[in-house]
């Protein structure tokens, strides 16, 4: 019961929505990787293969953009930073070319 559950669940959660269902692969397969969890490594990268053609370069992008971000926010809280987000424009976040 409790397995047909979660299954559902997380065919749910990982179809396609305002998200596209590979952003979504990759993200789990990050979240697995900093988690360190050897099942869901190996089922996330399979499923990001195969149900999408994902590459070793989006696999390696998306394990970095989740480590990059678990670490800033590790530092951030260590430091007790607190951002001023009401100054945040998008420029800010783009290189102008």
């Amino acid at each position: 019961q409790f397995r047909a559950v979660h299954w559902r669940a997380h065919k749910l959660v990982l179809s396609a929505g305002e998200i596209d269902a590979k952003a979504k692969a990759l993200i789990a397969f990050a979240v697995a990787s900093y988690r360190t969890s050897d099942y869901w490594v190996e089922y996330f990268e399979r499923y990001c293969r195969v149900a999408f053609d994902a590459t070793d370069k989006e696999l390696r992008e998306a394990v970095l953009a989740g480590l990059h971000s678990a670490g800033i926010n590790t530092v951030a809280h260590g430091m007790m930073l607190h951002a001023r987000f009401t100054d945040m424009r998008a420029e800010d976040f783009h290189e102008h070319h």
